[in-house]
């Protein structure tokens, strides 16, 4: 093996330097991507959409790929040994890449998927989505699969091809129309009015509604003993509306805990 080095030395300088700058070029190609990117936002004065930035970190991820392919390719391509089988596979480069598309099927498919969801706008960095029962943020979307983020702050790697074969919730999509749904129980001699009329005022008050006319109280359900209110709201996407959700029954509870009998995000 040392012998072989050696006697091929030039060949191993030669492949060397020629994966060197393949790795140099590769560099440059990913940094004046993101230069130009800047250039492009600094000049129009408007910030891309995290649409637009997906598709362009996945366009820099596969000209990277392709940068590293044919250069790794050359460099190998230097030694003779490797130039002979390669002109002998070329002949048979039919049989081989049936084979290869074969064996790589769950690859290739993870890298279409991936390349059809930047380009159809599915999911894009920073959606909160739902896939398989599991709700979490987009947090880095590649050739072959996709991170999320849980609510329990885990991280979950999905792979492309189950995203596009799936069903998927997106949740970030929606505009001004997710609902947030909290329902309260109270005492059946309490002044049912007086209380819906409190706490409308105490949220407005509170700067949680922006108006009391973009929240609703109405009777859910009723017992001899208890009535239970479904107030309603919306939010914008799902990231806020857990938020809000969240800080309406810190606020209620807070406030009303006497009256109160039970609180609760869903039926």
């Amino acid at each position: 093996m040392v012998h072989y080095f050696f006697k091929n030395l030039a060949i191993f300088i030669k492949a060397g330097i020629i994966f060197l700058f393949t790795i140099i070029i590769a560099k440059v190609a990913s940094l004046t991507i993101d230069k130009n990117v800047k250039i492009i936002t600094q000049k129009t004065k408007e910030k891309l959409s995290t649409s637009e930035i997906t598709r362009l970190k996945l366009i820099q991820k596969l000209i990277i790929a392709a940068i590293y392919f044919i250069g790794t390719a050359l460099a190998l391509y230097q030694f003779p040994e490797v130039a002979k089988i390669g002109a002998t596979m070329f002949a048979s480069v039919a049989i081989v890449g049936l084979v290869f598309g074969i064996a790589a099927q769950p690859i290739l498919g993870n890298m279409l998927a991936g390349i059809m969801i930047a380009f159809t706008r599915s999911i894009r960095l920073g959606d909160f989505i739902q896939v398989n029962g599991q709700i979490g943020e987009v947090e880095e979307i590649t050739l072959i699969h996709t991170r999320i983020k849980t609510k329990e702050n885990k991280r979950l790697i999905i792979p492309n091809k189950i995203l596009a074969e799936n069903k998927i919730f997106n949740f970030s999509v929606v505009d001004l129309n997710h609902p947030v749904e909290i329902f309260i129980s109270i005492d059946r001699k309490i002044d049912l009015g007086k209380f819906k009329k409190d706490l409308k005022e105490l949220l407005f008050k509170e700067g949680l509604i922006k108006s009391k006319k973009t929240i609703f109280i109405n009777i859910e359900n009723l017992s001899q003993e208890t009535v239970t209110l479904k107030l309603l709201t919306l939010a914008k996407d799902y990231k806020e509306a857990k938020n809000l959700e969240s800080n309406l029954k810190e606020k209620i509870f807070k406030e009303f805990k006497e009256k109160i009998i039970e609180l609760r995000s869903e039926k």
